[in-house]
C-alpha cells in the first residue's frame, strides 16, 4: 500500500510539472510572466478610469493645439489681406517651433494611453482562461501536500501507523462494548498525540483519566480480556475466530469479578466457540465443563487426564 501511494504521489507530481510547464509555455507565448501578468490583471476600475482620463486630457491638448494653428492660420490670412499683423514675422517664427512641438508632445502621449489601453485589452482576453486553471491546479497540487504530509514516508512507517491507528480506533469501539460487560466503570481511549498507547477513563470518578499502570491486577485482567474479546470480534468481519485461550489471571479477581468473567465467556462457548483457560485457581475448572489436567507422578513425569464434567 505504501508503494502504491508513492507511486501516485509521484504521477501526481509529473502531472503537476507538465501542467505548469505548459501554463509557463503559454505565459512565454504571450510574452509575459506570471508576476506581470497577476499585477495588470488586479488592476482595477479606479486605474482604467485614470488612463481613459489621461487620453482624453490628451485628446484635449491635440484640440487645443489645432485650434490654436486654426487661429494662427487666420490670423496669417488676415496678415496677408490686411497687410497690418498683429505681430511681426520674427516673434511668430519664434513661436512656431515651440507650438508644433507642444502638438507632438499630446500627439505622442494620446498616441502612448492608447497602445497601453489597447494592449492591456488584448492580453486580458488572452489570458482570461489561465488564471482557474492556474488555481484548480494549485488546490490538487495542496490536497497531495496534505496528504504526503499525513501518511507519506519512503519507509512506509507513517502510513503504517495511520493505518494501525484506524485499526486501534475500531478495537477500542469493541473493547469498550465488552468491558462494560465485564467492569462498566471503564472505558479506553487512546493517548492524545501519541501513537498507539491507551489510558482509561474512570466513570465513577468523574470521568478521570488514568493510565493503564494505575489499574489493579484484577482491573488488567478485565481490561486485557475485553481488548482480546474485541480483537475477536474486529477479526470476525472476515475470518470467524472459533477459538480462543486465555493464560492465567483469573486468580486476580474476586469472586463476583469472577463470576462476571466466566459468564462472558460461556456466553461465547454458547456461540459454537472453543474457550481454552490455562489457570489454577481452584474450582474454575469445574466451571468450563470440560478440562485437562497435569500431574505430577514422581520426579521428571507427569500424567495428563481428561475429564468432561
Amino acid at each position: 500500500a505504501a508503494t502504491a501511494g508513492a507511486d501516485e504521489h509521484a504521477r501526481r507530481g509529473r502531472e503537476l510539472a507538465e501542467a505548469r510547464a505548459a501554463v509557463s509555455a503559454l505565459l512565454l507565448d504571450l510574452t509575459v510572466d506570471e508576476p506581470t501578468l497577476r499585477a495588470r490583471l488586479a488592476r482595477d476600475r479606479h486605474w482604467r478610469e485614470e488612463a481613459r482620463q489621461r487620453v482624453a486630457d490628451a485628446d484635449k491638448a491635440v484640440v487645443e493645439a489645432l485650434t490654436r494653428e486654426t487661429e494662427r492660420a487666420r490670423a496669417a490670412a488676415a496678415h496677408a489681406v490686411t497687410d497690418a499683423p498683429a505681430e511681426d514675422r520674427a516673434a511668430v517664427e519664434a513661436a512656431l517651433p515651440a507650438a508644433e512641438a507642444t502638438q507632438r508632445a499630446a500627439d505622442d502621449a494620446w498616441t502612448t494611453a492608447r497602445a497601453v489601453l489597447l494592449e492591456d485589452d488584448a492580453r486580458r482576453e488572452r489570458s482570461a482562461g489561465l488564471l482557474p486553471a492556474i488555481d484548480a491546479q494549485r488546490v490538487v497540487s495542496e490536497q497531495w501536500k496534505v496528504i504526503s504530509k499525513l501518511i507519506g514516508s519512503a519507509s512506509g512507517n507513517v502510513f503504517r501507523q495511520f493505518a494501525q491507528g484506524l485499526t486501534l480506533n475500531l478495537l477500542l469501539v469493541d473493547a469498550n462494548v465488552q468491558l462494560a460487560a465485564l467492569n462498566p466503570r471503564y472505558q479506553l481511549q487512546r493517548v492524545p498525540n501519541v501513537e498507539m498507547e491507551l489510558q482509561v477513563v474512570d466513570l465513577h470518578m468523574a470521568e478521570q483519566v488514568r493510565p493503564l499502570t494505575s489499574l489493579s491486577g484484577g482491573e488488567t485482567f478485565l481490561v486485557s480480556l475485553a481488548l482480546a474479546l474485541g480483537l475477536a470480534s474486529l477479526a470476525a468481519t472476515r475470518t470467524r475466530v472459533e477459538s480462543i485461550f486465555i493464560d492465567e489471571g483469573f486468580g486476580t479477581l474476586d469472586a463476583e469479578t469472577l463470576d462476571v468473567a466466566l459468564s462472558t465467556l460461556e456466553g461465547l462457548r454458547a456461540e459454537g466457540r472453543t474457550v481454552g483457560v490455562i489457570s489454577h485457581v481452584g474450582g474454575l475448572a469445574e466451571r468450563l465443563g470440560a478440562w485437562v489436567s497435569v500431574r505430577k507422578v514422581g520426579p521428571g513425569r507427569s500424567r495428563v487426564e481428561i475429564h468432561t464434567g
